[in-house]
């Protein structure tokens, strides 16, 4: 086999972009991301099988977009400190605020915008995941990305209680 499943290429991406140090330069490079991380998730919930395009798959696959999109909230101030942008940089740019702002914590404003940002992503995600939920048959992983997703969800709602100034060191 001289070529893997798309799914898998995109999880084996999304991998090598969180082993390096990165900034994302557009969207459509954030929406590559994105999926490849969501894939990577949907696929330890569905026991190594990566999503396809049945309606569950994608419920699977949504759900782990959801995930991801919280994590990255929640880690934005530690990963930037780290040479790591999960976001287009493009977004960054529109919020004026640049690597050495977002690693110092200096313009919390624009960090916050940007968390703010993600947010209501996560939450159109969620949207979309509940949809697919809907059309697929109650299957075992379901309930899992569904209790994992709200679990994240709640993060998200605490950090934005608390203005998404609080978070990890």
């Amino acid at each position: 086999m001289d070529r893997l499943p798309a799914t898998l290429s995109l999880a084996l991406g999304a991998v090598e972009i969180e082993l390096a140090q990165v900034v994302l330069a557009d969207e459509a490079e954030f929406d590559s991301y994105l999926l490849g991380a969501a894939a990577a998730i949907a696929g330890l919930a569905l026991g190594g099988r990566l999503p396809g395009d049945d309606p569950g798959a994608r419920f699977a696959a949504s759900a782990g977009g959801v995930v991801r999109l919280v994590e990255i909230v929640r880690d934005l101030p530690r990963d930037a400190r780290r040479g790591r942008v999960f976001l287009p940089w493009a977004w960054v740019e529109q919020e004026k605020a640049s690597l050495d702002e977002l690693q110092s914590g200096a313009d919390a404003d624009a960090r916050c915008r940007l968390a703010v940002r993600l947010a209501d992503l996560a939450r159109r995600r969620w949207a979309e995941a509940a949809a697919e939920a809907a059309q697929a048959p109650a299957l075992p992983h379901r309930r899992s990305l569904w209790v994992l997703a709200q679990l994240h969800l709640a993060l998200l709602a605490d950090m934005e209680r608390t203005g998404f100034r609080a978070g990890p060191a």
